[in-house]
């Protein structure tokens, strides 16, 4: 059964700040500056972001040092060590994060660290367990999930509200890990692929249906996905199946719906599933598992991957990580544009301003 992407996505779509100030025409669409953030190649590290305050653009890179960048040209302008006493193998950082004025770091290791612009160390917290899944805030929180554990932090002083340990079987490369919100309820999918749900306000484990889920074991999960569209938690499992529950009724509505040929290349939109191989892009409804559209792909597409969608201007932004975007309204597309740039790695939004990380440790501002 087909069904009409503009009446079921469009009309849900909450309306970002950014969509009325981010525009891709020809003009805006040439690179504007590449900066070194990271100072080597990713490799299997998680890419860090960058971030623009008070008209600089600040940075953490693989020497634990924060750097200033001119917003306006991309030169450097000042390079700040921050003094980390930590001699682990494992302190390769794995999230920065802009907090007020200050910055969240994050590295495999375990720790956690938040600090000033002039990189002084304000607190940090420490937890001897593998941390390579992004963080989350959530107000004053920091939700941070481990290979066999979920933690809650105070933003304000860096002490541990709660902790929860979900032991399973030994775990070989931590890798994975997914945390959505509903209201005051967290879920999530730890890489050991324990799952479950906890109430914030209360730090105390929900319980619900949704702890019942048979997923796929697997010493890697990665290719797992979470995703809340109004009352609605969608679980991807490993690619393959695809499983919607209702959080107000307590009850899934799509069940181990078989998705095919979709592992590596998708995306979640609202209440929309997009995949990709090598032959289609199609959407899919994720409340009943029918297609909203599918096409079929050119050469611009066939060895690329979906890194992000977003809408904008009324428009579904397909973003992939060759630099080709793919515009669409309904099941038509309306124009592929190329960023010109390849191999990237992670694609974000500020301000007015695209962002590309890319492998190689750099990242281009649009």
């Amino acid at each position: 059964k087909e069904e009409n992407l503009n009446k079921t996505i469009y009309e849900k779509i909450d309306t970002i700040s950014l969509n009325s100030n981010i525009k891709f025409k020809n003009e805006v669409n040439k690179k504007k500056f590449t900066i070194n953030n990271y100072k080597k190649s990713y490799k299997n590290n998680t890419p860090l972001k960058i971030y623009i305050l008070e008209d600089s653009i600040f940075a953490f890179n693989s020497n634990f040092e924060l750097l200033k960048f001119d917003s306006n040209n991309g030169n450097l302008i000042e390079i700040i060590q921050v003094d980390i006493n930590d001699t682990s193998p494992l302190l390769i950082p794995t999230n920065f994060i802009k907090y007020d004025d200050k910055f969240l770091i994050s590295f495999k290791s375990g720790l956690i660290i938040l600090v000033d612009k002039r990189g002084h160390i304000i607190w940090l917290n420490k937890t001897n367990k593998i941390l390579n899944t992004n963080i989350k805030l959530f107000d004053d929180i920091l939700i941070a999930i481990y290979e066999d554990s979920i933690k809650s932090i105070n933003l304000k002083n860096g002490l541990t509200n709660w902790s929860e340990t979900y032991e399973d079987i030994p775990i070989y490369q931590a890798k994975g890990g997914q945390i959505v919100n509903f209201a005051n309820l967290i879920y999530f999918i730890l890489p050991n692929n324990k799952i479950g749900s906890i109430d914030m306000l209360l730090g105390e484990k929900h319980t619900s249906k949704f702890d019942d889920l048979d997923i796929q074991s697997s010493i890697n999960n990665t290719n797992d996905k979470l995703h809340i569209f109004e009352n609605y938690l969608v679980y991807f499992d490993e690619g393959e199946n695809l499983y919607t529950f209702d959080i107000l009724l307590d009850e899934f509505i799509l069940y181990k719906n078989k998705i095919f040929n979709s592992k590596i290349s998708n995306i979640f939109i609202n209440n929309a599933l997009i995949i990709k191989n090598e032959d289609f892009i199609q959407a899919i409804n994720i409340k009943n598992g029918n297609l909203f559209w599918k096409i079929e792909t050119d050469k611009s597409f066939k060895k690329a991957n979906i890194l992000d969608a977003k809408i904008l201007n009324n428009t579904l932004n397909i973003f992939f990580d060759n630099g080709t975007i793919l515009k669409m309204s309904n099941d038509k597309i309306l124009n592929i544009e190329e960023l010109k740039v390849k191999n990237i790695n992670e694609i974000y939004f500020q301000k007015n301003f695209l962002f590309t990380s890319h492998l190689n440790g750099k990242t281009t501002i649009f």
